[in-house]
C-alpha cells in the first residue's frame, strides 16, 4: 500500500483528507512540516501533500528543503491551497510541485490526482532503472564485471585534476592467458579472468577505479594513494591470488607495474608508460622464475 503525507495546519483538513483516501493509502496526517521532516526520518513517502498557508514553515520553504532532502527529493508533492491564483501555481511549479489541488476540495479528484501522480512515478523509476542498466552495460565489461575501456577512457580526465594527486597507477596483464586459452579452451580463459576480478574487487579500497582496457590488459587507478598506495595494493593481490588453487587455472597470477602522477601539469600517457614498463619488466622476472 503506498504511503501518502498529508501535511496540513487545519486538523478538519486533515481530517477530511485522511477519510478521503483510508483503505486506498497509507496516511500520515501532520500539523507541520518540521514534524513531516521528523517523520520522513524513518517512513519514505510516496506523495506529499502539502498545504501552502502554515505557519513557521509554509509550504513554498518546505519544498524547497524538501527538494534538498535526499529522502525526499524524488517523491511527487502536490500543494493544497485555498487560492486560485495563477501566480502562486506558477510559484510551486517552478519550485518542484506536481500538481495543485484547491480547497476544500473533491474525493474524486483528489483520489484521481494521487493515483496518477504515483502512476507516473512509478514510470519514471522504471525508466530511470531501465537507462541505469543500459548506461552499466555500456561502461562494464562483461565478463569480469570491472569497468570497460570506454569507462576508463571517460573518466580519465576525472582522475587527473589537483583533488586526486598524488594518483596511483597501476598497470597489470593477466599472465598465461593465451596459453590456457589454446590448451584449456576459452571457458578456461574465461574463468581465470574471472576469478582474479573477483579478486581485485575484494581488495579494491572505495576511492579506487579498476579497469579491463584488452583481452589480458587491466589498469586500476588509486585517487590521492600515489605509487605508495599503488605498490601495497598490488601486494594484496598478489597475495590473495596466491592463495588460490583451481582445480582448472591453477594458481592465477598477473604481472603489474606502478607508477604515480603527483601534478595535474603532468602527462598521464608518459607516466602510465612507466607503469607499463614495470610491468612487462615484471612479466619478464616472472618467466625467468617459471624457466629456473
Amino acid at each position: 500500500m503506498k504511503t501518502v503525507f498529508i501535511v496540513d495546519d487545519n486538523q478538519t483538513n486533515l481530517i477530511a483528507a485522511k477519510n478521503a483516501l483510508t483503505g486506498i493509502y497509507r496516511t500520515l496526517t501532520v500539523l507541520s512540516a518540521a514534524k513531516m521532516f521528523q517523520i520522513s526520518e524513518k517512513i519514505q513517502p510516496d506523495i506529499i501533500l502539502l498545504d501552502i498557508e502554515m505557519p513557521e514553515v509554509d509550504g513554498f520553504t518546505a519544498i524547497k528543503q524538501i527538494k534538498t532532502d535526499p529522502n525526499l527529493k524524488d517523491v511527487p508533492v502536490i500543494f493544497l491551497t485555498a487560492h486560485k491564483d495563477e501566480e502562486i501555481e506558477t510559484k510551486g511549479f517552478d519550485l518542484g510541485a506536481v500538481d495543485f489541488i484547491t480547497k476544500p476540495f473533491s474525493t474524486s479528484v483528489l483520489l484521481k490526482r494521487i493515483e496518477t501522480h504515483i502512476k507516473n512515478d512509478i514510470n519514471l523509476k522504471e525508466t530511470q532503472s531501465s537507462l541505469r542498466e543500459v548506461q552499466n552495460a555500456a561502461f562494464l565489461d562483461s565478463m569480469t564485471g570491472l569497468y570497460n575501456k570506454n569507462a576508463y577512457l571517460k573518466r580519465l580526465s576525472d582522475f587527473c585534476n589537483e583533488k586526486c594527486m598524488p594518483l596511483g597507477i597501476i598497470s597489470g596483464d593477466v599472465n598465461f592467458l593465451k596459453r590456457i586459452n589454446d590448451s584449456l579452451g576459452h571457458n578456461a580463459g574465461d574463468r581465470l579472468l574471472a576469478v582474479i576480478a573477483e579478486t581485485i574487487t575484494k581488495v579494491l579500497p572505495q576511492e579506487a577505479f579498476a579497469a579491463r582496457t584488452g583481452g589480458d590488459e587491466l589498469v586500476i587507478l588509486i585517487p590521492g594513494g600515489g605509487k605508495s598506495a599503488a605498490d601495497l595494493l598490488v601486494a594484496l593481490i598478489s597475495s590473495e591470488l596466491d592463495k588460490i588453487t583451481d582445480d582448472i587455472i591453477g594458481t592465477p597470477s598477473v604481472s603489474f607495474g606502478t607508477a604515480e602522477m603527483l601534478h595535474p601539469d603532468e602527462t598521464y600517457e608518459e607516466i602510465f608508460a612507466l607503469a607499463d614498463e614495470r610491468m612487462y619488466e615484471d612479466k619478464i622476472r616472472r618467466k625467468a622464475v617459471r624457466v629456473g
